[in-house]
């Protein structure tokens, strides 16, 4: 996206904000397999329904959607009349329609023990779990907390606002049953809470049996944690959660849930602990597959953004000297004609 007028620190919060949205609208069309340059009005108009916001954020999305194509000459989609009739009457929240089977089958193939794989495993199977059984959007995922969840008798419950309360209801298969889920990830979630070190969550994550093959929801464990925590926090290659914990962005969100209905999602291998089982992983008939390091973030904006914010300082204290010795001058004089009133 072109920029303009980097030293108005205002222009430029509005470029960092279109920047966003374009990124948002990007990732949103590589997960739902769409072309995001050109994009077709139906894909946008299908992009604002399935990330409900207020009005005013949908037409900043627009106007950022229709920046890009109109800087590479292509037709503006944000200007067709369907879209344009879906800003001025939004819809209420139409969540994604998605076969249960999928989704049940997904949440299957995701590993729950073992370092690091049951760490991604327990938080994504969540993460299915809410956006597609409890129909949560991706604001509301982001978002939840850990005090918002509760083991209920034999249902889990989410309050989502005063007065709005999301109950899922026990499965008899515990590998998709939504309260043993919760209970999976809520392990992880106390230790980290508690700043577990990583060989604590190790031993977590080493059950004695297959977490899918007993209920949990039946346990004895708090409905709740202690601390409020981010429900969803992003996991590095590493399966270590950031410190401050801080929740992970929709941008993530979108791109873990439809991965995941996809199959596109690379696994997260288990690291072997011992001598013959990393000699077993190295001479082993599949060898082990190691994420790709992710890229270093980009701080160019960050950057401009601080060049910016001192330019401007710079400008508005620029006359202070001269504003003081006027200051000055006027004392003196008041001072000098105050010493003539006394004498």
């Amino acid at each position: 996206m072109t920029t303009h007028g980097s030293d108005n620190p205002v222009l430029w919060s509005t470029t960092r904000a279109y920047q966003a949205d374009w990124d948002l609208f990007t990732t949103w069309c590589h997960a739902a397999n769409h072309a995001p340059l050109p994009a077709a009005p139906d894909t946008v108009a299908q992009f604002l329904r399935e990330l409900p916001a207020a009005v005013a954020t949908w037409r900043r999305r627009v106007t950022a959607i229709n920046t890009i194509h109109r800087e590479h000459g292509y037709p503006e989609p944000g200007k067709d009349e369907a879209v344009r009739q879906l800003i001025r009457n939004p819809p209420t929240h139409h969540p994604p329609v998605v076969d249960p089977a999928v989704v049940a089958r997904a949440i299957r193939r995701l590993p729950t023990s073992g370092w690091p794989a049951g760490m991604f495993g327990r938080r994504d199977a969540l993460l299915l779990t809410l956006r597609y059984k409890a129909d949560l959007t991706l604001a509301q995922l982001v978002n939840l907390t850990s005090d918002r969840i509760r083991i209920v008798g034999d249902a889990v419950e989410f309050d989502l606002a005063p007065g709005r309360v999301v109950r899922l209801e026990t499965a008899d298969e515990a590998a998709v049953c939504p309260p043993c889920v919760w209970r999976r990830w809520q392990i992880i979630l106390t230790a980290a809470a508690g700043y577990a070190a990583a060989w604590k969550l190790t031993e977590l994550l080493t059950p004695p049996t297959d977490p899918n093959d007993d209920h949990l929801c039946t346990s004895d464990a708090p409905d709740r944690l202690v601390r409020r925590v981010p429900v969803f926090m992003p996991i590095d290659r590493w399966g270590s959660l950031p410190l401050p914990l801080r929740p992970t962005t929709t941008r993530t969100a979108i791109t873990l849930t439809a991965g995941h209905l996809a199959g596109t999602i690379p696994a997260h291998h288990v690291q072997p602990d011992s001598e013959a089982e990393q000699q077993t992983a190295a001479h082993g008939h599949e060898p082990e597959q190691v994420e790709p390091v992710p890229p270093r973030p980009d701080y160019t904006q960050i950057h401009q953004a601080g060049l910016a914010a001192r330019a401007a300082a710079v400008a508005q204290l620029c006359n202070v000297d001269t504003a003081l010795g006027l200051v000055d001058q006027a004392v003196d004089e008041l001072n000098r004609r105050l010493m003539e009133l006394l004498s």
